[in-house]
């Protein structure tokens, strides 16, 4: 009877432990946390004289969830004695829980150029901390979300990049706006039951146990 007693805790113990280590699937949300001025070339919007960008931080700061959402800023570039361009970069997205199973990079834009003549914006990522450059699409004139999906990419290795190429005539111009970058991960928790909640389903378990059945 003794035996029989320690199988079934055995077995109440086992169930418990399976019950209360569930995997849970997530979406967490993450952004840049800084943003520089940047002078990088190989890239398309890299010709002329490079021109210091300014803060950008309003696309990522105090934003949460999913985008877009909050303020926007713009990077641009307009002839001065020549063509110049300017790029802003966004880095430090913040870390998420858990394993990663799926990735998607989105940045929220548009832009506005004056007198084409060569004037042209350029959005880029990268998955290895700038070693090298994607194109995350074409910028459109009206607010759009560009989007890409990431595959074995750290969170704290990925970039982007805004560049804003002027044209060769000096009434020509080009400005980026951007109105949010963003991480969307899903991701799986392994968490358990706070241990309130264990011991009192173990509890419950147990009474169930010692009892009795009713006959009928």
């Amino acid at each position: 009877m003794l035996r029989r007693q320690t199988s079934v805790r055995t077995l109440i113990s086992s169930l418990i432990l399976v019950f209360c280590i569930p995997v849970w699937a997530a979406t967490q949300y993450s952004r840049p946390t800084s943003d520089s001025s940047q002078s990088i070339t190989g890239i398309s919007c890299d010709s002329g004289a490079n021109f210091t960008s300014s803060s950008m931080s309003a696309v990522y700061s105090g934003k949460s969830g999913v985008g877009p959402t909050g303020s926007s800023a713009t990077v641009g570039a307009t002839y001065s004695s020549g063509q110049q361009y300017a790029e802003r970069l966004f880095s430090g997205f913040n870390s998420v829980t858990g394993t990663i199973t799926a990735l998607v990079l989105n940045a929220s834009l548009s832009y506005l150029v004056n007198n084409d003549s060569g004037a042209a914006p350029c959005v880029y990522y990268s998955t290895n901390s700038g070693s090298s450059w994607t194109s995350l699409g074409s910028i459109s004139p009206s607010q759009t979300t560009l989007s890409a999906t990431i595959t074995g990419a750290t969170v704290s290795n990925i970039e982007v990049l805004l560049a804003a190429q002027s044209g060769t005539t000096t009434t020509s111009s080009a400005v980026i706006t951007a109105y949010d970058i963003w991480l969307t991960a899903t991701t799986t928790l392994t968490t358990g039951f706070p241990g309130i909640i264990r011991s009192d389903l173990e509890k419950q378990i147990w009474r169930l146990h010692d009892t009795p059945a009713r006959r009928s």
